[in-house]
């Protein structure tokens, strides 16, 4: 549903690219041990997708025992932003292992950076997570304590994982509610202006991306308040070629086929 209320009137495509999946690893597979912390600190691992516009699978962790919540924070000029989902329950039960939840209900798009992590509960089942410290860390572990905030952890490696897909969910169904770009060309042969109307305010990404699915453009990435908008996109930099204009408010995305033609 598109719940921040920009509403859309366009063409509808999928992008021409073969369905797959993809694991972020950042762990050698053999973890050296387990780590607990105290209650109420968050352990999280960032993660980097590939080149594109992906959604959040699932996520996998190595552990040896406890229950945690899990966490999926967006990359905020290098440290974990807001929080995307809410948070779900992860634990232990049999014995070490990867335990894997599954995270496709929540739509979560991704494009480069982000951070999936465990928050620890209160209670004596402390969750005990899979790391490595014997060779240093990965440059890739985060910690948050709640009296200090996040914290860069160089010392360790945590068997966190994430599962991203670049079934993007632009064939679901996103047009019961009312909503229109207010003009937006099939084909282009200069500069253009895209205007849209936004009914509730809300963060706004619109991206440029070629047949090949790599971002040539980010023409918005931001907060905006409900009304109109319009924004200039100068296309003479780029080949002839077919590309595609990809909206994402909040929680829902939407990807329209433009033609330049020199």
């Amino acid at each position: 549903m598109f719940k921040s209320g920009i509403a859309l009137v366009f063409t509808f495509f999928t992008l021409p690219l073969l369905a797959i999946d993809v694991e972020l690893i950042y762990d050698d597979g053999e973890p050296d041990g387990s780590v607990t912390w105290q209650e109420g600190v968050i352990a999280a691992v960032r993660m980097s997708a590939p080149e594109g516009t992906w959604k959040l699978k699932g996520a996998s962790y190595y552990l040896y025992g406890g229950k945690g919540k899990i966490r999926v924070f967006a990359d905020e000029a290098g440290f974990p932003g807001n929080d995307i989902i809410e948070a779900l329950p992860v634990s232990y039960e049999e014995e070490p292992d990867w335990y894997y939840v599954d995270l496709t209900e929540f739509d979560i798009i991704i494009t480069g950076d982000f951070y999936v992590g465990v928050e620890v509960l209160e209670g004596i089942n402390l969750i005990r997570l899979g790391h490595d410290f014997l060779d240093g860390g990965n440059g890739r572990t985060w910690n948050y304590v709640p009296q200090g905030g996040w914290i860069q952890d160089p010392d360790y490696t945590l068997f966190i994982r994430a599962t991203v897909t670049n079934e993007v969910g632009v064939e679901d169904e996103l047009t019961p509610e009312p909503a229109i770009w207010t003009a937006i060309p099939g084909v282009i042969s200069n500069s253009t202006v895209l205007n849209y109307t936004l009914q509730g305010s809300g963060n706004v990404k619109i991206e440029i991306y070629d047949a090949c699915g790599r971002c040539v453009h980010i023409l918005v990435d931001g907060y905006q308040t409900k009304g109109y908008h319009n924004i200039q996109w100068n296309v003479k930099s780029l080949p002839t070629g077919v590309y595609f204009v990809c909206l994402t408010v909040g929680d829902c995305h939407r990807v329209d086929k433009i033609a330049f033609i020199r």
